[in-house]
């Protein structure tokens, strides 16, 4: 069975959490990242716009966009 992936959780919204989401958004997935304070949702976006001249100039998959990403402090 094939089944094609179209969603993520990254647990983590430190540096290494935004860069892995950073990849699946630039690979067209939607993806959620959870972390246990809310406050880090900030630095989460902004590591993004930082990243997107980067991850454009390496190429991003049909719909690839920062608003496919969504952030959660409810692991659940």
């Amino acid at each position: 069975m094939n089944k094609m992936i179209s969603k993520v959780v990254c647990v983590g919204a430190g540096l290494i959490g935004a860069g892995w989401a950073a990849h699946f958004m630039r690979a067209g997935l939607d993806v959620t990242v959870y972390h246990r304070s809310a406050e880090r949702e900030e630095y989460l976006r902004e590591s993004l716009e930082r990243a997107m001249p980067s991850l454009q100039e390496l190429g991003l998959a049909p719909g690839a966009s920062p608003a496919r990403i969504r952030f959660t402090t409810d692991l659940e």
